[in-house]
């Protein structure tokens, strides 16, 4: 790794650590997936045939699959979001395979921008379960004390 990938590696901690700790259920899942997504390239960084990086680019369509399935069973915009931008990065892939020689550099740089673009959305999906988690304690406190329309005497 070089120093760039060292610095970005801060915020991305953070960012999933908050998630980790503030979120709920699907917020705790998203992190995981990125987490796997972090990990598995030194194991799947070898897998390249010609100048394509058969092993990356499978990853990152395992991590755009993994995002539609939180997707679906979530409602949290930070996810869809997050999706969204893994769309673009693993679009990039497919302009590799069809022009290897074209812009290698510019296609890491736009999945470096777009991976920093997903832990925005990150950051973003740990104050939706901050104010999910307050909004579910609020209404637990209105369902405890209801309050009457009706009149005693």
């Amino acid at each position: 790794m070089n120093l760039l990938q060292y610095l970005l590696m801060a915020p991305t901690v953070l960012v999933l650590a908050g998630l980790l700790w503030f979120g709920q259920r699907e917020d705790r899942l998203g992190a995981a997936v990125f987490v796997t997504a972090i990990l598995a390239p030194p194991v799947l960084e070898p897998l390249v045939i010609g100048n394509v990086r058969w092993g990356l680019g499978l990853m990152s369509i395992g991590l755009l699959t993994s995002l539609i399935a939180l997707v679906m069973v979530s409602r949290r915009w930070w996810i869809i979001a997050a999706a969204g931008f893994q769309l673009a990065a693993t679009s990039s892939y497919a302009i590799a395979i069809a022009q290897p020689e074209l812009l290698i550099w510019t296609g890491v740089s736009l999945r470096l921008v777009l991976w920093m673009l997903q832990m925005v959305a990150c950051g973003f999906g740990i104050a939706e379960a901050v104010s999910a988690r307050r909004n579910s304690q609020s209404h637990s406190r209105a369902q405890a004390r209801p309050f009457s329309t009706e009149i005693t005497r």
